[in-house]
């Protein structure tokens, strides 16, 4: 099987890089690679392309990086999880794909999930291999779901030290230290060939201080978790993942041997993807969606129109919709509605809903108005320009409790947005009128933090780029290397038995 040709779409004035191969009908899979892995010397290993045929002779295949890594554009500053995730439905749609299986890793389990959520009726089914849902420096390693202090700090430490001594091959200590001897060049490798030091860290600590656990419960596809028993994170981590999903399964993988080469222990992997992309599969029921919801309020507005009257009130409240309506517009949202002197609008997700209402504040004060407001995700339903459900009462309980000027947030949004240097501080946990359970809230802050990449140069060895002018221009070769190679290491292994 010849590698496809490298594509690329636009996404934020940086160039996103995707494969696409396979036998086009209407079943589709999705391959979002982690932030170690470079499209060309994925097909240099036979045991990749020989998964990649078995998919390909029965669904269309896409698969694509991140921006920052391997053949996509490099980044000033890591992309927040909602646009990780509507990258996930722009390759989709260069490819004219209604919906798909998504197979996501680790950290990109986070915008898959959040994708699935938002997007049901083009999710048809999930496979998380050791997912991500709540990152270790979220809360501090005590508070990280199925981690016991001593665990997180081991965690961190790991990871830590992956990046202190990136270029060297020590993410597989932390993947599959099983495999870790045979596989230490390659994924050294790997390691220089996809991401610069600097830019792996961030993408890290991004990871690190997001969480999306609170969107599990809304993931409609039908989900299977999977583990590895050599993965340095626990499997009770992994467990909860599956637990908080409707109607998830959890799958323990065989433990690797030692000879094995990296996807060829990952073979059960891609066990459970083709049975997931080829069986009977359900689209999410169209309408119930994770909604990032904004309400704005006028303050004071009854004394307004007792000082200014009734026209000049008028007058005013027509130039402030107008605001809010452009705004809205621009950001690709959409105004629903507006409730006297407030609003109700949908946006494309938490970062971009937190920028307009930081405008809409700023732009009122010409008018001599003062503005609050309460952001909210949570799933709706939509219904004929409407959206209804209990998420719409919890951004409007919200809102109520924001002071003059003020921007108030739930905490799923505080999660989502981690990364994206919009910073918040914490205004205690609230019993909203008709909700349950009490919520944490934040007011986000006037001034975003620093969250610019600094691009530390990696120079590439010589052997590092005789090997990737060698992956485009003779994968065959490479193929054929590696699969001697390989058969080496097993007779080698059976000998020491």
């Amino acid at each position: 099987m010849q590698p496809p040709a490298t594509r690329y779409i636009d996404r934020r004035g940086k160039s996103l890089a995707y494969q696409a191969f396979g036998r086009v009908g209407p079943r589709a899979v999705v391959l979002c690679h982690e932030a170690i892995s470079h499209l060309d010397l994925l097909w240099t290993d036979p045991a990749y392309v020989e998964q990649c045929r078995r998919l390909a002779a029965d669904v269309r295949t896409v698969a694509f990086q991140q921006l920052g890594v391997g053949l996509s554009d490099g980044i000033e500053r890591v992309p927040t999880l909602e646009e990780q995730a509507s990258d996930i439905g722009a390759v989709m749609d260069a490819e004219g794909l209604a919906s798909a299986v998504l197979f996501a890793v680790y950290s990109t389990a986070m915008p898959a999930v959040l994708f699935a959520a938002q997007s049901p009726g083009r999710v048809d089914g999930l496979v998380l291999f050791c997912p991500l849902m709540q990152g270790l420096r979220h809360s501090g390693p005590e508070h990280t779901a199925g981690f016991t202090p001593d665990e997180g700090r081991a965690a961190l430490t790991a990871w830590e030290n992956v990046f202190a001594r990136w270029g060297e091959g020590r993410t597989i200590d932390v993947w599959d230290p099983v495999i870790a001897a045979r596989n230490r060049p390659v994924i050294a490798m790997l390691e220089r060939t996809s991401a610069t030091p600097s830019v792996a860290a961030a993408l890290f600590e991004a990871a690190a201080t997001s969480d999306v656990s609170d969107v599990l419960p809304l993931v409609q596809a039908p989900t299977r978790v999977l583990h590895h028993p050599s993965f340095s994170f626990p499997r009770r981590s992994v467990e909860l993942v599956a637990e908080r999903i409707p109607g998830a399964t959890f799958h323990e993988l065989r433990p690797s041997a030692p000879y094995m080469r990296l996807n060829e222990a990952a073979g059960p992997v891609w066990d459970h993807l083709h049975e997931a992309a080829t069986g009977t599969t359900r689209s999410g029921e169209r309408g119930r969606e994770l909604t990032t919801l904004m309400f704005t309020d006028v303050v004071g507005s009854t004394e307004l129109v007792d000082q200014r009257g009734d026209l000049a009130w008028s007058d005013l409240a027509r130039r402030h919709e107008h605001q809010i309506r452009t705004i809205i517009d621009e950001s690709g949202g959409e105004l629903i509605k507006m409730l006297g002197d407030g609003s109700l609008s949908v946006l494309p997700g938490p970062a971009a809903a937190l920028r307009c209402a930081r405008a809409i504040v700023d732009q009122a004060q010409p008018l001599g108005l003062t503005i609050r407001v309460g952001v909210h995700t949570g799933e709706c339903q939509r219904s004929e320009g409407d959206v209804l459900g209990i998420a719409v009462h919890i951004a409007a309980r919200i809102a109520a409790l924001a002071g003059p000027g003020e921007i108030w947030v739930s905490r799923t949004v505080r999660d989502i947005v981690g990364g994206s240097g919009l910073t918040m501080s914490e205004r205690g946990t609230h019993s909203l009128k008709g909700v349950s359970e009490p919520w944490t809230l934040y007011q986000l802050l006037p001034h975003d933090a620093d969250v610019t990449v600094w691009q530390q140069r990696s120079e590439l060895r010589a052997l590092d780029r005789l090997v990737l002018t060698a992956a485009r221009r003779a994968p065959r070769v490479m193929r054929a290397v590696n699969r001697l190679d390989a058969a080496r290491h097993r007779r080698q292994a059976g000998g020491s038995g």
